[in-house]
């Protein structure tokens, strides 16, 4: 675990959702709802990610320098409480695609493609 990858960030709401077409790994389209984008500072950086909602978290999709290198390049995925948003990036996750070529998983929006490499959470060394 690395402190310097668990920040805090500032929520900032939308007056309405705004609904997202988010592609996934097959090629199919779905529409979202985001209630809003955080801001937050990462490797001397501020950075910006619109997440979803789902149940009572704020679901994150997000691309970094490291994907498709490091990580996997379809993404990774991180989740946070409503409220406060704590984000901890040494739990970034590879979606199940990752290790199921059969699966479906959402691919960031390119707006969540951040400029920093994000050197925490779970590697990718597969050949899908």
């Amino acid at each position: 675990m690395n402190a310097g990858y668990r920040v805090e960030s500032v929520f900032t709401p939308y007056p309405q959702p705004k609904e997202l077409k988010i592609q996934d790994t097959t090629g199919r389209t779905r529409t979202r709802q985001a209630p809003g984008h955080v801001t937050f500072r990462l490797n001397g950086e501020t950075l910006r990610l619109e997440p979803v909602v789902t149940g009572s978290e704020l679901f994150f999709m997000f691309k970094d320098r490291t994907s498709g290198r490091e990580t996997y390049g379809a993404g990774r995925y991180l989740e946070s409480k409503n409220g406060k948003v704590l984000l901890d990036f040494n739990k970034a996750c590879n979606p199940y695609c990752a290790f199921n070529p059969y699966s479906s998983c959402p691919i960031p929006p390119r707006q969540n493609t951040l400029t920093a490499r994000v050197e925490a959470g779970e590697k990718y060394r597969g050949d899908h």
